[in-house]
């Protein structure tokens, strides 16, 4: 619902399943924003947006995390209430692949 570090890190990790206490061979990637928490937490400000991705990238970059992100297709159909997130999308895409 919101964006951060829901599972508490930026590296890809085994699953542990509690009822049977035992690592499981399922490794989990976990992502530091989806579309949808982004568009609750920021509307459609593109400012805010990219500022807390770029802090996102930064902090990751720092300790050679992983910086995922979800976006679901119909995110990117550029219809209804995701008029213009299509634009976001593609414009962050661009800025977080830049070379440094």
């Amino acid at each position: 619902d919101q964006p951060g570090f829901r599972a508490g890190t930026a590296y890809p990790f085994k699953w542990f399943d509690l009822v049977r206490n035992e690592t499981t061979d399922l490794t989990v990637f976990p992502f530091v924003a989806m579309d949808g928490a982004l568009k609750r937490k920021f509307g459609t400000d593109r400012k805010e947006i990219f500022s807390y991705l770029k802090e996102m990238q930064e902090k990751i970059e720092k300790t050679g995390g992983w910086l995922i992100t979800l976006w679901h297709n119909h995110t990117l159909s550029d219809r209804d209430e995701w008029k213009g997130w299509r634009d976001i999308y593609e414009t962050w895409l661009k800025t977080a692949t830049q070379k440094r």
